[in-house]
């Protein structure tokens, strides 16, 4: 007759570990496969394919040869580029609970972009603000309110280009800040070098150098964010 006399807590407890174990390894869910993109090399990925100037040209080179989503990895961080508006209203808009959080720029935060809109992790705050911006420019309807600013502003845009033809991208940037800022605070902008235009597109360009993706150290490393300085990045 079997005895278990010589059974002690502690075998019970490594056969109940070993059982544990066995079982994650046997249920342990194979990660879906990324979507295709250019090969990588080993630890540092794709560092050397991201774009760094006129990146969307790149990425639709991408489009073209691995179909409407690829996938790049840079140090770690891994990359979806969607070439497709199907595709991304799909995801983005019919998905959004899944796909509507933000990554994290610790290099976007230091120059004072964290409480962006488009910076915004998904949750009330995020949700709150769409709501606020669907409320006021969500709907045919509610655009028809600002149309005769628009028509204000594209006659003297069409002034503009008549006059100075050589400054076609100039007149549409002046342009395109003044409807915005006419529709968000009610202030109409000089005709020329208006300063809140001008802040508007430093704004941009800096916001732009902060998010591109594996352009700082911090983003990658984030521990370096207590010796990056706050500096005014470069504007060329």
């Amino acid at each position: 007759m079997l005895t278990l006399t010589n059974i002690t807590w502690l075998d019970i407890c490594l056969a109940g570990a070993g059982a544990y174990l066995v079982k994650q390894v046997f249920t342990k869910k194979i990660p879906a496969p990324y979507a295709p993109g250019p090969p990588g090399w080993p630890v540092i990925g794709n560092i050397s394919d991201m774009p760094h100037i006129k990146p969307w040209l790149t990425f639709a080179g991408w489009g073209k040869k691995y179909g409407d989503i690829s996938h790049i990895e840079v140090l770690g961080q891994h990359i979806i580029v969607l070439n497709s508006t199907k595709t991304a209203m799909e995801m983005l808009d019919k998905k959004s609970s899944m796909y509507s959080d933000r990554p994290i720029f610790p290099m976007a935060e230091l120059v004072g972009m964290k409480d962006v809109l488009t910076m915004l992790h998904y949750g009330d705050s995020l949700r709150s603000e769409r709501k606020n911006f669907q409320r006021l420019i969500g709907s045919r309807a509610a655009m028809r309110v600002f149309q005769p600013i628009e028509e204000i502003e594209t006659h003297r845009f069409l002034k503009r280009v008549l006059a100075e033809p050589e400054e076609l991208m100039e007149n549409v940037r002046h342009t395109a800040g003044a409807v915005i800022l006419r529709i968000s605070h009610g202030y109409e902008v000089q005709e020329k070098n208006d300063p809140f235009v001008d802040l508007a597109e430093r704004t941009l360009v800096i916001f732009s150098k902060s998010t591109a993706p594996g352009a700082w150290m911090v983003d990658v490393i984030p521990s370096c964010e207590t010796v990056v300085s706050h500096r005014e990045l470069p504007m060329t």
